[in-house]
Order: structure tokens, then sequence, then C-alpha cells
């Protein structure tokens, strides 16, 4: 799998929320893709589901027959992983900038593509942004970032309650290196 390919997929707003859409579900029928990802068009998201698959960065798990179609369960591959794995193993400092630049070039076209609608509003559309500095060591910092993953689980799936006007906002998290 070509490293152009993989951070295509960061920067790729329909990419990278599908593979995101796998990394939480583990799998996922281009017909549930489409209920949760409802802004994805369909040509567009079977489009880049036949792409990613061709690329090997995700893979058809099952098929199954529903009427005259082929219903396909996709999930990341998991060869998918191990360039991000080995940039940070190997400390490669050029590639964790490269993978952190696709990061924010990928936050930066939602945060584009929602200032060019033709209304906004930024109060009640639920957007924003902040930094808050904090003072922690390596554990504590770990402790953090597990407490925010239990605190965030049950915001990652629509509600059940269809009287629930849920809509779908990404929540970036990004903890800075120390300073020296």
């Amino acid at each position: 799998m070509d490293t152009k390919e993989v951070m295509d997929c960061f920067i790729n707003p329909n990419k990278s929320s599908i593979l995101f859409l796998l990394q939480q579900k583990k799998t996922c029928t281009a017909k549930e893709i489409m209920e949760l990802k409802p802004d994805i068009p369909q040509a567009t998201l079977y489009r880049t589901l036949k792409q990613l698959t061709k690329v090997g960065i995700i893979k058809v798990v099952a098929e199954r027959k529903v009427r005259a179609a082929v219903e396909k369960t996709y999930a990341l591959n998991e060869t998918f992983g191990p360039d991000v794995q080995t940039i940070i193993t190997e400390n490669n400092g050029a590639g964790y900038l490269q993978l952190f630049h696709s990061f924010m070039m990928s936050l930066l076209s939602e945060f584009k593509s929602y200032a060019e609608r033709e209304t906004i509003d930024i109060l009640h559309d639920g957007s924003g942004f902040s930094a808050s500095p904090i003072y922690v060591n390596e554990a504590e910092l770990q402790e953090l970032a597990i407490k925010m993953n239990e605190l965030i689980r049950p915001y990652q799936t629509r509600s059940e309650n269809s009287e629930v006007n849920q809509k779908l906002h990404t929540m970036a998290v990004i903890f800075t290196p120390p300073e020296e």
C-alpha cells in the first residue's frame, strides 16, 4: 500500500469519514454507511468504497445476496495501520508531521465547507474550537485520553429515539508535544 494513498485518506473528507466510521463500528455495509453519513452522496460513497477496496485500505469481509444485488460488508484492512505504527515506532518526525498535516487538512476542509455555505449560524450550529494549556505527566496524559474516549463514546452513534434532532459533528482532540 502506497503511503501517498494512505495520506490521501486523511486529506479526503469522504474517505477519512468512512475510515473513521469503520474504525469505530468495525464493519459496515454501504447501506449502513449511508444511514450514518447522509452527507455523502450515494454515487460518491460507492465510488469511494470501490477505490478504498482497490488500493487495499478496506476489504470486503462478507457478501450476502439481497434480491438481485450483492450486499457487501466492509472493514478496515489490518495492514492499513502499519505505516502509522512504523512512523510512531521509528520516531519518524517527518512522517509524523505529514500525518498531522493530513489530519489538519481534513479538518480545514470540513471548516471550509461549513464556512462556504450560504447560511450559517455559528452560535447555534454547534461549531467552535479552543485550546487549553494543561500540565500533565505521561501517565496523566494517557489517563486523560482514556477518560475523554469514555466520555464521548455514547455520542458516537445516533440515538435510537427518532424525536432527538441529532446532527453529525466532528470532534478533534490534539495533544501537542511539550515545549523543551
